[in-house]
């Protein structure tokens, strides 16, 4: 059952609908066009291309919703100022966009938008940068792993052929190790390369004019939510004003 208050409260905002529906279209009016009217913004774009049939064959290795978390850290934020060396964290925290392009993800993108266009270049680019050291960390246990692998392979293999061999069967003993060791490190190395190429940063940073409709419809939504408030509150002084005559 409704109280009467809340009652009254629907009651005055049906009578007074236009003091509402009013302010909220206002508001989104005057807060689009203010985005509209803003200086001219530039984006600059780094990709990272995701080879996805690599962690079809390396399941270990760190994926994209993975590390686009880590992107949207404020250590990451720090890092790319750093890398940039033009602006602070909270600067970079502002400008910077990072996402995934399809599903499954077969590029991570970071955008920087700012009115500098050398500068919506520079920050991307180092955004770019930062993102593939992460990716490399991310799987530098992985990578470490089949590493000492070779590393151990290459030393086995040049301390069998440091004892000398008079038999028959003694070659045909250094031969199947050789063997051995060097299927171990050819399967290896087969993976580094795999975990080398799951991620790779492209050279070029695309740069475009960023179009005003994102901010302003933003900025619309923004005005639209306050201008429904005032206008709720307004219906409501309304009503009781009315209820009290």
């Amino acid at each position: 059952m409704v109280s009467p208050q809340l009652a009254a409260a629907i009651g005055a905002i049906r009578r007074n609908w236009w003091l509402v529906v009013l302010p909220a279209v206002i508001g989104a009016a005057v807060a689009g066009a203010s985005g509209l009217r803003g200086p001219q913004m530039y984006t600059g774009t780094a990709t990272i291309d995701i080879e996805t049939t690599v962690f079809t064959r390396v399941s270990s290795l760190t994926g994209a919703e993975r590390v686009l978390r880590e992107l949207q850290s404020a250590e990451y934020y720090e890092r790319v100022a750093a890398q940039a060396g033009s602006v602070d964290a909270a600067t970079v925290q502002q400008g910077l966009r990072s996402y995934s392009v399809g599903a499954p993800a077969y590029e991570l993108r970071v955008e920087y938008t700012t009115s500098d266009e050398g500068l919506a270049a520079s920050v991307a680019r180092a955004a770019g940068e930062v993102a593939l050291e992460v990716t490399d960390e991310f799987n530098a246990v992985e990578r470490e792993r089949h590493q000492v692998i070779v590393d151990e392979a290459d030393e086995a293999m040049e301390a069998i052929y440091a004892e000398p061999v008079d038999t028959a069967w003694e070659r045909a003993d250094l031969a199947a190790k050789q063997f051995g060791f060097e299927l171990n490190k050819a399967n290896a190395v087969y993976m580094l390369d795999l975990i080398d190429s799951a991620y790779s940063l492209r050279d070029t940073v695309a740069v475009a004019e960023a179009t005003g409709e994102r901010t302003a419809l933003a900025n619309a939504l923004g005005g639209a939510v306050l201008g429904l408030v005032l206008g709720l509150a307004l219906a409501l002084m309304r009503g009781r004003v009315g209820a009290g005559r």
